[in-house]
C-alpha cells in the first residue's frame, strides 16, 4: 500500500497484518514484535530499524496495526516500511510505501495542508511586452470574436456593453420613424400650410398691438418693437421743445425720455436721449 504524508512531520500510519498461513487479520496475541522486525528505508537507502514498534489496536474480532514515525524518519521523498517477523513467521510480510509532500525535497512539493496556494505558471505571457508577439491578424481575430458575441441580458454596469444595450433599447420603432424623416421636406414636418403661416404673419402685422415704452433710457441695442414704438411715440404723442430741452411723452402725457438741446449760432446739437422726466 502507498500512503501520503507531509515531509519532516511525525506521523502515525495504520495498516493490516495477516496472520501467517491464514486469511485472518493478526491480533495482538498473534505477533510479538522484536527488534529488527520493522525496517525503514528512505529514498532507497540502507534499511534500519524503526524508532518505534508497531502496536495492535483491537477492532472487534480483528485488529489494525499502527506505527509512529518520527519527524527525522519522515525526511525523505519516498519512504519504505517493511514488517517481517524474524523468527518463525507469525504474520505475513507487509510492505508500506509513503510518498511525502509539502517540501522541495518531498515527492510532491505542493503543500496539501495549505488551503490557499500561490502558484507560478511558467511559460505564460504575463507582461504587455509578451503580448507584442501577437500578430495584427491575431488581435483582429480576437476583436472580431468579442464584437460578434451576444451582449448578455444584464451586462456589467457602466461597461461598453451596457451603453450599447441602453442605446439599442431606446431605439424604438417610433424613434426610428422620426430618424427616417430627417431628410424629408420642411412641409412634412408641420401640419400648417403655407397659407396659414402667411395668415399668422399678416395677423401679427395688422391686428396685434404693442404697448407704449415705459419711462427709461432708450437702449442702444433695442428690439424691433422698442425701436418702432419710440419713433411712433415721437411722431404721434406730445413733444415739448424749448431752446435747451426736447421731451417725448406717452399717451397719458408723462415724459418717458428727453434730450438736451444747444445752439451757439453755428452748430445746433441734440444730446443723447436720457430717461424722463
Amino acid at each position: 500500500m502507498e500512503l501520503l504524508r507531509k515531509y519532516g512531520v511525525a506521523t502515525t500510519i495504520r495498516f493490516p497484518l495477516i496472520k501467517a498461513g491464514s486469511n485472518n487479520f493478526a491480533v495482538a496475541a498473534d505477533f510479538t514484535h522484536a527488534a529488527g522486525d520493522t525496517k525503514i528505508s528512505k529514498d532507497g537507502g540502507a534499511a534500519v530499524n524503526t524508532t518505534n514498534a508497531p502496536a495492535a489496536v483491537a477492532m472487534g474480532n480483528a485488529a489494525m496495526w499502527q506505527l509512529t514515525l518520527t519527524a527525522t524518519e519522515m525526511q525523505a521523498a519516498s519512504i519504505m516500511i517493511a514488517v517481517s517477523d524474524a523468527a518463525a513467521k507469525a504474520v505475513e510480510d507487509q510492505m508500506i510505501i509513503i510518498a511525502t509532500y509539502g517540501n522541495a525535497l518531498a515527492e510532491h512539493a505542493f503543500d496539501l495542508d495549505t488551503a490557499t496556494q500561490s502558484v507560478t505558471v511558467s511559460g505564460t505571457k504575463t507582461t504587455l511586452d509578451a503580448l507584442n508577439d501577437l500578430s495584427a491578424a491575431d488581435v483582429n481575430a480576437q476583436v472580431d470574436v468579442a464584437l460578434d458575441s451576444a451582449i448578455p441580458g444584464v451586462p456589467t454596469a457602466d461597461s461598453i456593453n451596457e451603453r450599447i444595450k441602453a442605446l439599442d433599447d431606446a431605439y424604438t420603432a417610433a424613434r426610428a420613424g422620426n430618424l427616417d424623416n430627417l431628410d424629408a421636406a420642411v412641409s412634412t414636418r408641420s401640419t400648417l400650410a403655407s397659407a396659414q403661416v402667411n395668415a399668422e404673419v399678416v395677423d401679427a402685422l395688422t391686428v396685434d398691438t404693442i404697448a407704449e415704452l415705459a419711462q427709461a433710457i432708450p437702449p442702444a441695442t433695442p428690439t424691433l418693437t422698442q425701436a418702432v414704438m419710440l419713433l411712433y411715440m415721437a411722431l404721434r404723442n406730445k413733444v415739448d421743445v424749448t431752446s435747451t430741452l426736447k421731451e417725448i411723452h406717452n399717451d397719458a402725457g408723462t415724459v418717458i425720455a428727453k434730450k438736451t438741446l444747444s445752439d451757439d449760432g453755428t452748430t445746433y446739437s441734440e444730446a443723447e436721449m436720457v430717461s424722463g422726466p
